[in-house]
This record gives C-alpha cells, sequence and structure tokens, in this order.
C-alpha cells in the first residue's frame, strides 16, 4: 500500500534524527509488541550507517539477529530516503 510506503519512510526519516539509544528503545518496543514487521520496514528506511547504530544499541541484544534476517527475507524496500 502507497500510503503505508510512505508513513514508514517518514517514521525512517524520523527515528534516524533521534539519538540511536533512544531509536533502539522504540524499535524494541515495536518488536515486543508484535510490530515486527514495521520495526523492519522502518529499519530497512533508514540509512544504512543509522540502522546500524540503532541495531548495535537495541536493549535486547538477541533481537537484532532477528532484525538484520527480516530485512534480508524484505521482498520489496522501501521508498528510499531523499538524501540516502
Amino acid at each position: 500500500d502507497a500510503a503505508e510506503q510512505k508513513n514508514l519512510a517518514r517514521l525512517s526519516t524520523l527515528l534516524e534524527q533521534m539519538p540511536p539509544e533512544k531509536a533502539a528503545e522504540i524499535i524494541q518496543q515495536m518488536a515486543d509488541g508484535g510490530k515486527m514487521d514495521s520495526a523492519v520496514k522502518i529499519l530497512a528506511g533508514m540509512k544504512e550507517r543509522n540502522a546500524a547504530n540503532v541495531l548495535a544499541r537495541l536493549p535486547d541484544p538477541s533481537l537484532a539477529p532477528q532484525l538484520i534476517e527480516k530485512m534480508r527475507l524484505l521482498k520489496r524496500p522501501l521508498v528510499a530516503s531523499a538524501d540516502k
């Protein structure tokens, strides 16, 4: 859905503006709350360096490999941020 893709791209940009620790907390909460797919899509829409910083700061280090694997399996990339 185009509207969802646009929203997820906007959320990716928003999380990129946060300190990585705070963004990691939000991604962790999303995953814990059953929103793993949305968390993966948001991370996939971030610049690689920013996504790596967020993954490195996840409160639960066992979550990072799960998110990375799901990112690898994404069939459709998010709409890219303008400055990627």
